[in-house]
């Protein structure tokens, strides 16, 4: 949601189909504003009596869920990056060669 706002915002959004128009950004921030609402209302422990791991369990998974994003990411920028490192820029703009696929 917040991705979209922001590319909607910059003025880059492409429409499709279907289009809101003027209300597209209105719509996306108040989506955005109950996805933080929901987000907060799913997490909020419930029971004082319960133990914490049920109580703050929405919590912990999403920081696991978050730490494992955060490690794949890095993971595929330092895996794509050394591959891009590795392919040669082409020297000059021509138009491309047709590959012999047939006999």
């Amino acid at each position: 949601m917040l991705a979209a706002l922001i590319i909607r915002l910059k003025g880059a959004w492409k429409t499709g189909p279907f289009s809101l128009g003027v209300l597209g950004p209105v719509v996306n921030l108040a989506a955005l504003l109950w996805l933080g609402f929901e987000i907060v209302n799913i997490a909020w422990p419930r029971q004082p009596v319960a133990p914490w791991y049920q109580n703050y369990a929405v919590l912990v998974v999403f920081v696991i869920l978050g730490l494992a994003g955060f490690a794949v990411e890095r993971h595929l920028r330092r895996r794509n990056g050394a591959q891009l490192e590795a392919v040669p820029e082409p020297e000059t703009e021509s138009e491309p060669e047709l590959l012999n696929v047939g006999p």
